[in-house]
């Protein structure tokens, strides 16, 4: 089985989580934004990499750095993800909903972006949920999101 290191971004807003739907693959489930870290990159730099190709936002603070896991995609695809998870910002104005892409895989592949509510957050896909409890924690104020 494929092994792959992975960056994957909560960017936070005002009180709400960046996801985004695959409008071509609904059964994708929502997500949050990531993925590979190239070589010769850091999981901080890979992140922030990743939501500026994927969301198309520049105005992004690091917050921390959340967690790492391992996690076994083989219900979808052979592969094991190594996967690190941090916490950004977005520091200007987003808008409400906006379509970005996926362009690492030849053809682009859309993806819708919207906020939701972070007392509203669904089941994300392949457990991309895991370290959401972390900005629910009471030391971390809604101004702080």
């Amino acid at each position: 089985m494929k092994t792959s290191n992975k960056a994957y971004a909560y960017v936070t807003w005002k009180g709400q989580l960046l996801v985004f739907e695959h409008p071509e693959h609904p059964e994708a489930g929502i997500q949050v934004p990531g993925g590979t870290i190239e070589s010769g990159e850091s999981p901080g730099e890979a992140v922030v990499r990743e939501v500026r190709e994927e969301a198309d936002l520049e105005s992004l603070e690091v917050v921390e750095k959340l967690g790492t896991d391992t996690f076994d995609m083989s219900e979808w695809r052979d592969e094991i993800q190594q996967r690190h998870f941090f916490w950004l910002r977005c520091t200007e104005t987003p808008p409400e909903n906006w379509r970005g892409y996926e362009r690492d895989h030849g053809e682009p592949i859309p993806l819708d972006f919207y906020w939701i509510e972070m007392a509203e957050i669904p089941d994300l896909h392949a457990g991309q949920g895991e370290y959401l409890g972390r900005l629910l924690e009471p030391d971390v104020t809604e101004g702080d999101l």
